[in-house]
C-alpha cells in the first residue's frame, strides 16, 4: 500500500510506515494485518492499538463445487 501511495519506504521501520500510510489516506480508520504476528488498528480517535494475534489450528477444506 505504501508503494502505490508512492511513500519511502526505504529503511522505514514498520511502525513509521503504518503512521506515513494512515497520514496518506487521510482515513479514521486503517488496520494493518501481520500475519501470525497479529495486527495494528490506527484510528484518528484511539491513536494505536496492537494485538499480537492467537495461535489457530488450521485444516484444509475443499470447496465444493470450485472445480476446474
Amino acid at each position: 500500500m505504501a508503494n502505490w501511495l508512492g511513500l519511502d519506504t526505504a529503511g522505514v521501520d514498520d511502525g513509521d510506515l503504518a503512521l506515513a500510510t494512515f497520514g496518506a489516506l487521510d482515513c479514521e480508520m486503517l488496520c494493518v494485518t501481520r500475519g501470525g504476528d497479529g495486527a495494528v488498528l490506527i484510528t484518528k480517535k484511539g491513536g494505536w492499538t496492537e494485538h499480537p494475534g492467537f495461535e489457530v489450528r488450521v485444516y484444509f477444506l475443499f470447496a465444493y463445487g470450485q472445480c476446474d
